[in-house]
């Protein structure tokens, strides 16, 4: 086993604010069952699925300081080393609307914008960084006002000096960011249709769209295809991944438990523990609210109901 230390860096962190309404529906009220807020980002989010698993990781990125309490009290209280550039403004806020058919509406509000002097800062905080950890995840969206460019420059950099570099996003910088050519990109059915210009929707389109990204020169493609399983393809093979059948709650978090799993696992240098340890956690997200790993009893259980083949 060779332990990895990882940086995971969110540009654009959020509070998740969640609520569970039984029957929602658009154009009337609506009744909260239960709600609750949490302070989220997707590189957050792989961050705390890391600590529970028991990696080192390192938090950074941008927060801003108007609202920054809630994550200041979940950092503490997960014990997670965050080491944030922190920005004027407020940090931005997800309604995310649970009904009981299991399907999640999303209402996604803008936050901070960044100077010059704020990305300067951070890139010297990544290169600082870089001394003592191994590997970079760029996980989520971008502040409005940065330009998808600057991430991958940064992420070229990182690479050339060694470094495995990770890129969980979508649209313009899932675009832009797979020329950095990183160690792992994990889109799922939707970004991957996106990023190739075709739908992607069974598991024989996601098999041949984790081809063509590999052979860009891409070490790790990991497409998520919900219930019909996880694709892992390398230079020398392709695997799927397929899970059992679970009651859904919420797929909130759930890409990110993805690439935390399969990150954490990274350690073992063993195929099948990384697509299986990615899988279980991935599924062990959905049956919840709530970003974690709630026990890893359960998470031993459900890596034995993974099947994984050629």
């Amino acid at each position: 086993m060779n332990p990895i230390k990882w940086v995971s860096v969110t540009l654009n962190p959020a509070i998740d604010l969640s609520a569970e309404a039984e029957d929602f529906a658009v154009n009337q009220v609506n009744i909260v069952k239960e709600q609750y807020r949490y302070a989220a980002g997707k590189g957050i989010n792989v961050a705390k699925v890391m600590s529970d698993l028991g990696a080192s990781v390192t938090l950074t990125g941008f927060l801003g300081h108007n609202n920054q309490e809630l994550f200041d009290e979940m950092f503490d209280a997960s014990d997670l080393d965050a080491q944030f550039v922190s920005v004027d403004g407020t940090n931005r806020t997800n309604i995310k609307v649970h009904a009981s058919n299991g399907e999640t509406t999303d209402i996604n509000f803008g936050g901070f914008s960044v100077l010059p002097d704020d990305i300067d800062r951070l890139h010297r905080k990544l290169l600082e960084l870089e001394k003592d950890h191994d590997g970079y995840i760029f996980a989520g969206s971008l502040p409005e006002n940065m330009d998808e460019s600057v991430v991958t420059s940064w992420m070229q950099e990182l690479k050339q000096l060694g470094k495995k570099v990770v890129l969980d996003s979508s649209k313009a910088m899932l675009k832009q960011g797979v020329f950095a050519l990183p160690w792992l990109i994990k889109p799922n059915e939707n970004e991957a249709s996106e990023l190739l210009g075709r739908p992607v929707e069974s598991i024989e389109d996601g098999v041949t769209a984790a081809k063509e990204l590999v052979e860009l020169g891409i070490d790790n493609v990991l497409i998520s295809m919900g219930e019909k399983g996880l694709i892992w393809a390398t230079e020398t093979e392709v695997l799927v991944a397929t899970p059992p059948k679970v009651e859904l709650v919420s797929t909130v978090g759930a890409g990110d438990s993805v690439v935390a799993g399969f990150c954490w696992a990274s350690q073992f240098d063993n195929p099948h523990r990384q697509i299986v340890s990615a899988t279980a956690i991935g599924t062990l997200a959905v049956s919840q609210v709530g970003v974690g790993v709630v026990s890893m009893s359960l998470f031993d259980q459900m890596i034995k109901q993974i099947l994984v083949r050629p």
